[in-house]
């Protein structure tokens, strides 16, 4: 004998259409939602050294795609950048009309060696001075003690950025990982 479902309401073909309209609604809704968030937020793993120790190789980074569609990049900003065909991360420390060059890894703009909090150690980068014209934008790398034939800065255009990083995901590690949960992977650049 087959068992019916019990219902606090009684199983009409009116309350049927209703209930499939509901799920039919909400399923609706959460493609909209998933779509909004898939054109807006791009996820990008970490590969390189070039980052640390902000950032290290297996990190995942949540960049917003459209954080610079009303604002300008500001500096300190960490960013996605497209540099001849391939993703980078690094630090704006450059804005259009600075001069800006590293001496022995610290960033001199427009001649004055500034602070960087997010620098622990300098290393001995150094780039010579250069105007930054248009819309372009000196990134650079918080890791300057890394061999000088790694890629660390580049100069790129508005255009060439691919977002602003908003978080990074930290990777789990086995089931006490999972076990921590998911708020753990989160923290702000």
């Amino acid at each position: 004998m087959k068992s019916r479902p019990t219902s606090s309401e009684p199983s009409t073909p009116g309350t049927r259409r209703t209930r499939r309209l509901r799920r039919l609604m909400s399923l609706c809704a959460a493609t909209v939602v998933l779509g909004f968030l898939a054109a807006r937020y791009r996820l990008v793993w970490v590969v390189g050294d070039s980052m640390r120790p902000a950032y290290r190789p297996g990190n995942v980074l949540l960049v917003d795609r459209w954080a610079y569609s009303r604002q300008t990049p500001r500096r300190w900003d960490v960013v996605v950048a497209s540099h001849h065909g391939d993703w980078v991360v690094k630090r704006v420390v450059g804005l259009p009309g600075d001069r800006v060059g590293v001496r022995h890894g610290h960033v001199l703009l427009n001649g004055i060696r500034i602070q960087e909090p997010q620098i622990t150690e300098p290393g001995m980068l150094s780039i010579e001075s250069g105007q930054l014209l248009g819309d372009r934008y000196a990134i650079l790398g918080d890791n300057r003690g890394i061999p000088e034939d790694s890629f660390v800065h580049a100069v790129v255009q508005r255009q060439q950025l691919v977002g602003r990083v908003v978080s990074a995901l930290r990777p789990l590690h086995g089931i006490r990982g999972m076990a921590a949960g998911v708020a753990g992977w989160f923290s702000t650049p």
